[in-house]
């Protein structure tokens, strides 16, 4: 009331007081600006001043007020260095303060005006003597107040908070809004509960700090709990005011909690990339464009040029002494400073050690705080080279040897396959090239070879042996193998070398010997089966054999009875019921299986065939036959079995394994296409801004980069489609179904000449051309073949593209556009590659590879023919089983 009475007296000084009050903010908020500090909601702050100045001093500094904070606007909001000039949100946010700000002051200043008539009617009342009726005057003047404070508390969007003694006395819509209750909940009860418990420890910190007088920041970021879903993020500000007479503590809460999601985010982000950059198993440097200085370098750099990475850090690979040939390094920035980018370059590295290693360097451009830097990725390909030397010196004799001689890799992939090996086994070397050494192995033979290639892997050459192979047309030969092993310098498997002697005519030889030698035995030991005869009640009279002896069942022990109580382990009545049935039917049977315990306790398996015995007048006599001794064969079946079991397990164990494995590389891949477009739709949305605002203003030159800029940003976002689209065509799971690829040819031909512009086309693309495939894959697979045709024919006045199939069942699609060196036919499917001539049009030099990946992924394979400036022909086929015609 004191107060109230000093504004009275004195209505000049609270005037000038508010507008004071509304000037000092906005020169506070610029200055923090003009420092890099960052204030949440200016024009809050602003608008707060506004109404304490209209309430202070009323309608007129109100006013006054609300022209200072509209200059403020007007100037925050205006483009850098062009003032009063916006962007179309930013002028939005102008005429939208513009409106808010006069209009509060108005409003407050109308009710100060009104409350100050009211005050004055009641002091008129009270010279009058009617001391009641004052007080009853500015009791309501008072209550009308209180509720256009509250009306004006409950409008806005942050949530503000009446403390007493620490427990709600009072909360706004927002506030309310934000916890999830009602005040009728929350009257009376602690604040304190709804703090997150780790963040209780910083409130009662600050507030035995506050009450101890020490100033501190006016905001702080803490959690709090609502009543459902987790923990928000808010920013809270607290203040010392009286509330129905008593202290209180008014708190007002902002959510935050998208902005700390956002941060965190971001975080990761960064984590991520530190530590892909750290723990890549490639060596990665990150360089300064300007002076080519180490920024950073990660592990395996280190270990692959001996120089520790505090050694490397502010200095050049020149001043490491890291080039063989200087003159080289200068040739690879000029195409850094001109591309942006380089491509497989290859040089000599000089470790710390004085070692010389072959090495191929990929780089691309990147900016950092503002700065270009160059991230350069090395890959030693030293042994590489060492072996394509070695396959050159292999290759003359390999190709003149009279026995097959097959070399593969550790992972048993033919790498070389000779004349004799066409020979002996049916495919070409083109066939063979490439597919897993397994192609010529019988199934049962698998584990065999795994095992020789672990022998070799250890250092171990294994002896030559004798075993058995396929050819193409299913033949099993029988061959004599020797194997050997090709190493590099640290002992390192790189190569297996087989060679291949037919001897299946020995082995012929010697079976027929060993035939005859048995024929011999068993005439000598009257037979290797026994020979049995029943009655017309299916009696044993006679049972003979030496192996029946030999397994301990005397044959006499067994005459008079029924084969169905002779004791069998395995027949249970319904399958005697059944070849009882038989028997009365007088049918003959052949191989049933019987199972039987000895009297020494083993037991052994035997199949018995039969057929009906006739007497010379034709009547039924009984049957006779022969028994033969499995027992071997199926203990071996019960053994095979256990391992299929096994191997099942294993496989299911490894397709688990894969799966998870799987799903980290999608995780991954969306995290890197999330990160990597952010910042390139940034780069081209602010370009076109500056292009936009600043058209006026900006050289041809200016306008030039700008546009290589966004040229540049949008390339790099097709290399992210492209990346993404190998990686689909890697990892997606198959769904197949019958495609046609004729109809489905046409309609990508179709969309990529509606791309394309007025161009002179001839497509030929043929009738019944059809696979069982899916059909995702087998789009993406056109998509990028006809697209590629329809780009390497642009500079032909009369280009033509053919999609048709031959007679060795393979698909292709040819065009007469600038074709590539045959010598180069194997490359055109590696990643990233470009052909010389290719780097003319536009592209990123993943297509050829999805092309490859999706027949792989079919069970195919896919080839490249073409000459320079004469076309290129791109064939891939489906194994017959998988393709069928479409008709």
């Amino acid at each position: 009331m004191q107060d109230q009475r000093r504004r009275a007296m004195d209505p000049a000084r609270a005037r000038w007081l508010g507008v004071a009050v509304t000037l000092a903010t906005v020169v506070l908020l610029a200055a923090l600006a003009a420092l890099g500090y960052w204030v949440p909601n200016p024009p809050a702050f602003v608008l707060l001043a506004v109404v304490f100045a209209a309430y202070a001093g009323g309608l007129g500094a109100g006013l006054s007020s609300a022209l200072i904070g509209w200059l403020y606007f007007s100037w925050s909001f205006s483009l850098p260095g062009v003032p009063f000039r916006y962007s179309e949100p930013d002028l939005d946010r102008v005429v939208i303060w513009a409106f808010a700000t006069p209009t509060m002051a108005l409003l407050v200043g109308v009710l100060r005006r009104d409350a100050d008539r009211a005050r004055v009617q009641a002091v008129r009342a009270a010279a009058a003597g009617a001391v009641a009726d004052a007080r009853i005057s500015a009791f309501e003047a008072l209550q009308a107040a209180e509720h256009r404070y509250r009306t004006l508390a409950e409008t806005m969007m942050e949530g503000i908070l009446i403390l007493q003694d620490g427990r709600f006395a009072y909360a706004n819509p927002g506030a309310l809004e934000l916890l999830g209750y009602a005040f009728a909940e929350l009257r009376g009860q602690e604040f304190a509960p709804f703090i997150h418990p780790d963040d209780r420890e910083l409130v009662r910190e600050r507030h035995r700090r506050r009450t101890a007088g020490e100033a501190l920041e006016p905001r702080y970021d803490i959690r709090i709990l609502p009543r459902v879903g987790e923990a928000r993020w808010v920013q809270i500000a607290n203040e010392k005011v009286e509330w129905e007479g008593r202290p209180a503590v008014l708190t007002v809460i902002g959510d935050i909690t998208e902005r700390k999601v956002a941060e965190q985010a971001l975080r990761a982000s960064e984590e991520r990339f530190a530590k892909l950059f750290r723990e890549a198993p490639e060596a990665m440097t990150l360089v300064r464009a300007a002076d080519g200085a180490f920024l950073d370098v990660n592990d395996e750099w280190e270990r692959r040029t001996g120089h520790a990475r505090q050694e490397a850090l502010g200095r050049t690979s020149l001043d490491l002494g890291l080039w063989q040939q200087p003159q080289e390094r200068e040739a690879m920035l000029r195409a850094m400073r001109a591309a942006g980018s380089v491509r497989d370059h290859e040089f000599v590295v000089r470790r710390r050690d004085g070692a010389m290693r072959r090495t191929l360097l990929n780089g691309v451009t990147v900016e950092i705080a503002g700065e270009p830097c160059w991230l350069f990725i090395l890959r030693d390909i030293t042994e590489r080279r060492r072996a394509e030397e070695m396959r050159a010196q292999l290759a003359a004799v390999v190709e003149t040897s009279s026995d097959a001689i097959i070399l593969s890799d550790p992972e048993l992939r033919v790498v070389s396959w000779n004349a004799a090996a066409q020979r002996m086994f049916g495919w070409s070397a083109a066939e063979a090239v490439g597919q897993p050494l397994t192609l010529i192995v019988p199934p049962e033979r698998q584990q065999e070879t795994r095992g020789n290639t672990e022998q070799l892997k250890r250092g171990e050459a294994p002896s030559a042996f004798e075993t058995e192979r396929m050819a193409k047309d299913g033949r099993r030969l029988d061959v004599q193998i020797g194997l050997s092993g090709v190493y590099d310098a640290e002992g390192r498997l790189q190569l297996v070398a087989g060679i291949f002697r037919d001897i299946t005519e020995r082995k012929r030889a010697e079976e027929a010997l060993r035939a005859s030698e048995q024929r011999f035995r068993a005439l000598v030991e009257l037979s290797s089966d026994w020979y049995w005869v029943t009655d017309i009640e299916h009696r044993f009279t006679f049972r003979e054999g030496e192996i029946l002896r030999r397994m301990g069942i005397p044959p006499e022990e067994d005459y008079g009875k029924r084969r169905w109580e002779m004791g069998f382990l395995n027949m249970d009545e319904t399958a005697w019921a059944e070849h009882c049935a038989l028997l009365e039917r007088r049918a003959e049977f052949r191989d049933l299986l019987l199972e039987r315990r000895s009297a020494d306790g083993r037991v052994h398996w035997a199949t018995v065939s039969g057929r009906p015995l006739v007497d010379a007048q034709g009547r039924f006599a009984g049957y006779h036959g022969t028994g033969r001794d499995v027992t071997r064969e199926m203990e071996a079946t019960q053994d095979l079995r256990k391992f299929n079991v096994a191997l099942e397990r294993k496989v299911i164990e490894r397709t688990e394994a894969l799966d998870a494995a799987n799903r980290e590389l999608e995780a991954f891949t969306y995290s890197v296409s999330h990160d990597l477009r952010a910042p390139l739709r940034a780069i081209d949305g602010f370009a076109d801004l500056l292009a936009e605002r600043l058209a006026g203003v900006l050289t041809g030159e200016a306008r030039e980069y700008l546009g290589q800029l966004r040229s540049a940003a949008a390339r790099m976002n097709r290399l992210i489609d492209d990346l993404l689209a190998l990686s689909q065509a890697s990892r997606a799971a198959l769904a197949k179904s019958p495609v046609d690829l004729s109809a489905l040819a046409r309609t990508v031909a179709r969309e990529i000449g509606a791309r394309g512009g007025e161009r002179r086309v001839t497509w030929r693309i043929a009738d019944g051309l059809g696979a069982l495939a899916d059909p995702g894959l087998m789009r993406i697979l056109l998509e990028n073949l006809l697209g590629n045709a329809w780009k390497y024919t642009g500079r032909k006045e009369e280009a033509v593209i053919e999609v048709a199939g031959n007679a060795a069942d393979e698909i292709f699609v040819r065009d007469n556009g600038i074709g590539f060196d045959p010598a180069q036919a194997a490359a055109v499917f590696e990643p990233f590659r470009r052909l010389e001539g290719a780097q003319h049009f536009e592209g990123t030099g993943i297509g050829l590879a999805t092309v490859q990946r999706i027949v792989e992924r079919h069970g195919g394979r896919v080839r490249a023919e073409g000459a320079a400036g004469e076309g290129a022909t791109i064939y891939f086929w489906l194994p017959p089983e998988r393709r069928r015609s479409s008709r």
